[in-house]
């Protein structure tokens, strides 16, 4: 059992949303200096006429980047790196939960099976069986979507569908199997287009609703590791990682966890906790 915690009511009973609240934690107290801190740092470096030259918008990110503070409210455009095989359950309800949220109740039990879903198997049997894409599970559910008049993948018909898996679908698995799972970035570097996870109360992989071709292919094709972006987590497993940051107590050089964090160590969203200089 975890050892009593001293926090803050941001772990609402109710399941009602607490980012505003987990920001009033210490650690959330203690980020909001270290960033005004390094802007008031930034601002004077821009006015010494030899640091103008190389002020630069990389520049600026890395020095954001130094030495960010260690708090138990993650930050959410972290990247986490996840074993496809350690991703066993789909959430069922992705559509009703947000970046950076903190949630009680049942809804990381309203779960699937990766590998019992349609897409999954679908893609399985093209890439493994060699069967066509028309002839699978996927666009045979694609084909009634299209009776209803929707749209699907952005496309209003299913030869135009079966076009768009022919010429990106193939060619991303072709891809992934020559050069792993690359990471798209914008003009300043910033991370596009990755997966989103969520994690359950007792730190169980959540896949959501995008990236799941991807995902697929990766399982398929034994690719070691895949980012995610990790939008929701339990209430209870962010009492977890609260606990770890008091346990490990991660200053420079930080303590070793005790056994009862130990196993935690592997935990690819406790990464920032564990080897916060890394």
């Amino acid at each position: 059992m975890l050892a009593p915690l001293r926090l803050n009511r941001s772990h609402a009973e109710d399941g009602t949303r607490s980012r505003g609240d987990s920001l009033r934690t210490e650690g959330g107290r203690a980020a909001l200096k270290y960033y005004a801190d390094r802007g008031r740092d930034l601002i004077w470096d821009f006015f010494d006429f030899p640091n103008v030259i190389r002020l630069h918008p990389s520049s600026i990110r890395h020095a954001f980047r130094k030495r960010e503070p260690v708090t138990p409210i993650a930050d959410p455009c972290k990247i986490i790196w996840v074993r496809p095989a350690d991703i066993i359950f789909k959430i069922s309800g992705d559509h009703d939960l947000h970046a950076d949220d903190i949630l009680a109740g049942d809804w990381d039990l309203d779960r699937a099976l990766v590998v019992d879903s349609i897409k999954y198997q679908s893609i399985c049997k093209h890439f493994q069986d060699g069967v066509a894409w028309e002839d699978t599970e996927l666009f045979d559910f694609y084909t009634d979507r299209f009776r209803r008049g929707e749209v699907v993948r952005g496309a209003d018909s299913l030869p135009r569908l079966k076009r768009q898996y022919e010429t990106r679908v193939d060619p991303l698995f072709r891809d992934l199997r020559a050069n792993g799972f690359r990471i798209a970035r914008d003009l300043w570097g910033r991370p596009t287009n990755v997966p989103h996870v969520h994690i359950g109360r007792g730190g169980e992989i959540l896949y959501g609703t995008k990236g799941n071709h991807r995902l697929a292919m990766a399982k398929l094709l034994s690719i070691r590791v895949v980012p995610c972006h990790v939008r929701t987590r339990h209430a209870d497993w962010q009492k977890i990682r609260e606990a770890i940051l008091s346990d490990v107590a991660l200053t420079v050089g930080g303590a070793e966890p005790s056994n009862m964090y130990r196993e935690f160590m592997k935990h690819p969203d406790l990464a920032d906790l564990f080897f916060p200089n890394q």
